[in-house]
């Protein structure tokens, strides 16, 4: 053994503050949550589906547009164009209920068994 190995910390006790430094440097999962959804209110994405909902309620951009030319009229014409679209989609997709179908018998019959109406009524009312 050498002089100095009795000044120096021993291994343990140099584990622990190394498990100790790792410890404070993790992220805590608030953070991760408040990151993520950091990350999503600033996402393209989601700026696209505000705009999508502003245009479903008929608040369209052209009631931001402003005249050059005080003589011009600024009449701004808006219509439900895009609701319409929307519910009319909405009405073609989940009109009717789905069918799960099967060419084989025994495999039909425990589909039957499984996606019974009750199934499918929970999962056409979601």
């Amino acid at each position: 053994m050498l002089i100095e190995d009795l000044f120096r910390p021993r291994w343990h006790e140099q584990m622990e503050e190394v498990i100790k430094r790792m410890v404070e440097s993790v992220i805590k999962n608030e953070q991760v949550l408040l990151n993520e959804i950091k990350e999503w209110e600033d996402s393209p994405k989601r700026k696209l589906m505000l705009t999508g909902d502003r245009y479903y309620k008929n608040k369209m951009d052209i009631e931001e547009k402003k005249r050059d030319a005080e003589w011009k009229s600024n009449l701004k014409l808006i219509h439900g164009y895009v609701k319409k679209l929307v519910d009319q989609k909405i009405g073609y997709v989940l009109s009717k209920q789905p069918s799960v179908t099967s060419k084989n018998e025994g495999y039909q019959k425990k589909l039957d068994d499984i996606f019974d109406a009750g199934m499918i009524n929970y999962a056409y009312v979601k």
